[in-house]
């Protein structure tokens, strides 16, 4: 209840534009943010069927029935595509996600990537 509401969001969105002095960056973080809650909405079922509600706001509690569950095959098939898109801009690009924990870690990443599918055409690497 803390995390997944406007409030919550908002305040989010106002430290990344402060950090990277960038309104874009806070405006790319609240639409992600209000993404995150509206794939809670449509598919967080409990397997016991328990509708996941998002407290959009304090007495504002938003719930729909048609709810599916979390390890239901939309779900599987919408993380498969985006680890798909992440892996390969990260292999086209040079650099992922996981560079935000370890420059190290994202630098290993990208080379294991390129060792198995090879060098994407232009980067002279």
């Amino acid at each position: 209840m803390l995390c997944h509401n406007l409030p919550f969001t908002t305040v989010v969105a106002g430290l990344a534009a402060a950090h990277c002095r960038s309104w874009k960056a806070g405006a790319l973080v609240f639409v992600s943010g209000h993404l995150h809650l509206l794939g809670d909405l449509i598919g967080s079922k409990g397997p016991e069927g328990h509708i996941w509600s998002v407290p959009y706001l304090p007495g504002v509690e938003l719930a729909w029935s048609g709810q599916w569950e979390l390890n239901a095959w939309p779900n599987v098939v919408l993380t498969l595509v985006a680890l798909a898109v992440t892996f390969r801009l990260a292999w086209k690009r040079g650099y992922s996600p996981i560079g935000v924990l370890s420059a190290k870690a994202d630098r290993a990443f990208v080379r294991a990537l390129r060792r198995r599918f090879g060098e994407p055409q232009g980067t002279g690497s």
